[in-house]
C-alpha cells in the first residue's frame, strides 16, 4: 500500500546546525538511486545548489537554528507502479502540499524491490519566513489523503480508509473486504471477456455473475456487499471501453479462453475423509466448489465471502489430514504445539523492536536522516 512517512531534520546539539539537512539532500540525490540523477527534481532551488539556497533563506529571515527542514518518504507496494508514475506522484504531492512556498527537493529511488519517493523541504517558508509548524493530526488529515487521493489516480493501492479525512465511514476491517474484491473483479472481468463476443455480451455476463454494472464513459460494476464502484480499467488498462471494443473486432486465436477464479488448490478432493469431524469439513468445501463451477446460475458474487471462507476450511481441512488429527484432543495437542512456536517467534520480535527503539531514539537525538534510512532498509 501507498504510505508517507515523515521525519524531522533536527540541527544536531553540538557542531554545525545544518549538516543534517546537507546529508538528507545528499541521500535522496545519490545518482546510483536515481537512474544517474534523471529522477530527481526541484521547486523553487536548484538540485545542485539547494542547500545552499535554503541556508540563504534561512539566514535572510534569521532562523538558522532549531529544526533544518523534512524528510518525507512515499512508499509503493512491491512490484507497483513504474519510475514515470512514482515521478509524477512526488512531484505533484510537493506541489499541492507546499504550494510552492517552501524549497525542496524530491527524487525516486528505483535500488529496493519497492519504488519509492523522497521529499526533503527548508523547514523556512520563502515567502513567510515563517517555520513550517507540523502539528498533531496532519498526517491523518493532509498528508496521507493526498497520497491517497494520488496513488488512486493511478490505480495503486492504498493505506485503510480509517486514516483518511473521508472513510466512507468503514472501519480497517471492512476497509480489508473492500480491497480484497480486486482480485474477484480482476478474475470475473476476464471469465466474461473471454466468453463473451461483444462489448454489449461482455457487460451481461458480468450482470449475470451478480454485479450491478454501470457503462458510460467508463465501465465500473458494484457487487451487492461493496461499498464503492470499481472501475474495470482502474484494474486493468485492457479492460477500458476502447480497448474491449479492439479486442471484440479482432481475431481471436483459439485457446484465449480463461479459467474462472477458483478459491483453493483442489488438492482436498486427494484425501479420503477418516473421521467425522474430516467429513464435515470436506461435505462444505464440496458444496462451495459446487458454487464456483456453475458461476453463472448462483450469481457467483453473492457467494464471495462463502467462497473465501471456503479456502479457509480447505485449509484446515488439509491440515487435519496432514497431521492424521481425528479427535479434539488431537486439535488442543496441536494448538499448544503452535502456541509455543508462536511464543518464541515472538520472543524474537521483541528484540528486533527493541533494537528498531534504540536506532529510533538515537536519530530524535542527533537528527542523522540518512542512517535511519539505511537502519530501516535493513
Amino acid at each position: 500500500m501507498a504510505i508517507t512517512k515523515l521525519m524531522h531534520i533536527n540541527a544536531p546539539k553540538k557542531g554545525v546546525a545544518s549538516v543534517h539537512l546537507k546529508n538528507a539532500l545528499e541521500y535522496i540525490c545519490n545518482e546510483i538511486k536515481t537512474d544517474n540523477g534523471n529522477l530527481v527534481g526541484s521547486i523553487n532551488c536548484l538540485p545542485d545548489f539547494s542547500f545552499e539556497q535554503m541556508i540563504q533563506t534561512k539566514k535572510m529571515f534569521g532562523k538558522t537554528g532549531g529544526r533544518q527542514g523534512y524528510h518525507f518518504v512515499i512508499s509503493l507496494e512491491p512490484g507497483e507502479g513504474n519510475e514515470k508514475q512514482m515521478f509524477e506522484i512526488i512531484w505533484r504531492f510537493a506541489e499541492e502540499f507546499l504550494c510552492g512556498e517552501y524549497e525542496a527537493v524530491y527524487a525516486v529511488h528505483n535500488d529496493k524491490n519497492h519504488l519509492h519517493g523522497h521529499l526533503v523541504f527548508n523547514s523556512v517558508n520563502m515567502v513567510t519566513g515563517r517555520k513550517y509548524d507540523y502539528k498533531k493530526g496532519d498526517w491523518k488529515d493532509i498528508i496521507q489523503p493526498i497520497t491517497n487521493k494520488l496513488c488512486e489516480e493511478y490505480g495503486l493501492s492504498i493505506v485503510p480508509a480509517e486514516y483518511s479525512k473521508e472513510p466512507l465511514n468503514m472501519n480497517r476491517k471492512e476497509w480489508e473486504k473492500e480491497q480484497s474484491w480486486s482480485d474477484v473483479v480482476e478474475a470475473d472481468m476476464r471469465y466474461c471477456r473471454s466468453r463473451a463476443k461483444s462489448v454489449d455480451e461482455f457487460l451481461y455476463f458480468m450482470e449475470e455473475l451478480g454485479y450491478e454494472v454501470k457503462s458510460g464513459v467508463h465501465i465500473s460494476v458494484k457487487a451487492g456487499k461493496m461499498k464503492r464502484s470499481r472501475r474495470l480499467d482502474t484494474l486493468d488498462t485492457e479492460f477500458s471501453k476502447e480497448k474491449l471494443e479492439e479486442y471484440f473486432t479482432e481475431e481471436k486465436y483459439f485457446g484465449d479462453y480463461t479459467e474462472p477464479k477458483i478459491y483453493g488448490n483442489g488438492l482436498a478432493l486427494r484425501y479420503k475423509p477418516k473421521s467425522d469431524l474430516q467429513k464435515k469439513y470436506y461435505a462444505k468445501v464440496y458444496r462451495l466448489h459446487v458454487v464456483q463451477k456453475y458461476r453463472f446460475r448462483y450469481h457467483y458474487t453473492r457467494y464471495k465471502e462463502d467462497l473465501e471462507q471456503m479456502h479457509k476450511l480447505q485449509e484446515e481441512y488439509l491440515f487435519l489430514c496432514r497431521k492424521n488429527i481425528n479427535s479434539w484432543a488431537d486439535v488442543f495437542n496441536a494448538q499448544r504445539a503452535a502456541e509455543k512456536k508462536v511464543a518464541e517467534i515472538d520472543a524474537c520480535k521483541k528484540e528486533l523492536y527493541k533494537e528498531h527503539a534504540q536506532k529510533k531514539y538515537q536519530y530524535e537525538k542527533d537528527g542523522d536522516a540518512a542512517a535511519f534510512l539505511f537502519h530501516e532498509a535493513e
